[in-house]
């Protein structure tokens, strides 16, 4: 296979070339595509709770992170707060990833020829293609995304995708996500964004499986890549576990699939709204039901630099998205 080949080579060689990287990059999206998971029949694993009932959102060190920490969290918890995920060094290569990233999209917007230059851009940036027909994947996603500001996929930069790739699979993460998918699990096009928030940018309260679907099965990793939460923007979330999409499209929603502020305060009642603190390379760990929004406040006055992985079980993957399989 493929994929296998290029999994064998990249371990020979620390830094692949760019024709390589991008091949990989292809190759785990035909994989994907060429997939016929079945999926685990007795899914969801079962969960023990070994935070305590008494808490709602859990806030641990990296080192403590497993895959009974992960389980419980996602079937009995609002996810989990993971300190120091990775590195704040790994963190700041990755916010370089963001800044390189964007700065590359921004010159394609402006008509600059990127892909397949002689000074080595196309390994940043090099737009995935159906390898049958050529044509972009994701057309419709990539017109819709085009009003929003300040982030990108990873997944139409090779370079950045196979570091990010071999970064999950060094601190430990895809073979615990994989633990409780059981299977093999993707990251999609769609759903695999490098970051950098404004102060000034809006915010509203969703449940990602609003669209995503509540029959998905998926579990997101969002990383601060800078300070979030004092000067810049960090999140919100409600401190409880949901396993179904609540009200959408009322009491001052934005939009159909945002929940109102209304809606929130009455789902939440006497809870607070917990506003974490992160430092570089600290995560939130939830799954499609988690409802949160970015924390947007007055005073803001830096950018926020994040990276957000939505990873999926192949057998149980959104309709219309692009798989990309790790």
């Amino acid at each position: 296979m493929l994929l296998d080949k290029l999994k064998r080579r990249a371990k020979v060689a620390p830094q692949m070339p760019a024709d390589l990287e991008a091949a990989a990059l292809q190759a785990r999206y035909v994989a994907w595509r060429e997939l016929q998971p079945q999926g685990r029949a007795d899914w969801p694993p079962p969960a023990e709770d070994v935070f305590g009932e008494a808490i709602a959102v859990p806030d641990i060190p990296a080192a403590e992170l497993n895959d009974a920490a992960l389980t419980a969290a996602l079937r009995l918890k609002g996810g989990v707060i993971v300190r120091g995920l990775i590195s704040d060094e790994k963190a700041t290569e990755v916010r370089g990833y963001v800044d390189r990233a964007l700065g590359l999209l921004e010159d394609q917007r402006a008509g600059k020829a990127i892909d397949g230059d002689a000074g080595g851009q196309a390994a940043w940036r090099h737009e995935l293609r159906d390898p049958d027909t050529g044509e972009l994947v994701g057309p419709q996603w990539r017109a819709d995304n085009a009003m929003f500001g300040g982030e990108c996929s990873a997944g139409d930069s090779p370079h950045i995708a196979e570091q990010l790739v071999k970064m999950y699979r060094d601190a430990g993460l895809t073979q615990m996500i994989e633990n409780y998918l059981g299977e093999q699990p993707a990251v999609s096009l769609e759903k695999w964004t490098l970051r950098c928030v404004p102060p000034t940018t809006n915010t509203s309260w969703h449940q990602d499986g609003a669209f995503l679907g509540t029959e998905t099965r998926t579990v997101n990793v969002w990383i601060a890549l800078s300070d979030c939460g004092v000067d810049a923007s960090g999140l919100d979330i409600v401190p409880m576990h949901f396993d179904e999409i609540v009200e959408t499209g009322t009491g001052g929603a934005y939009f159909h699939w945002d929940v109102g502020t209304e809606v929130v305060d009455r789902i939440r009642g006497e809870r607070e709204i917990l506003t974490p603190v992160f430092k570089p390379g600290d995560a939130f760990i939830f799954d499609q039901f988690a409802l949160h929004r970015t924390g947007v406040k007055e005073g803001l006055t830096k950018d926020r630099y994040a990276l957000e992985t939505w990873f999926f079980a192949p057998s149980h993957f959104p309709p219309d998205y692009h798989g990309i399989l790790v």
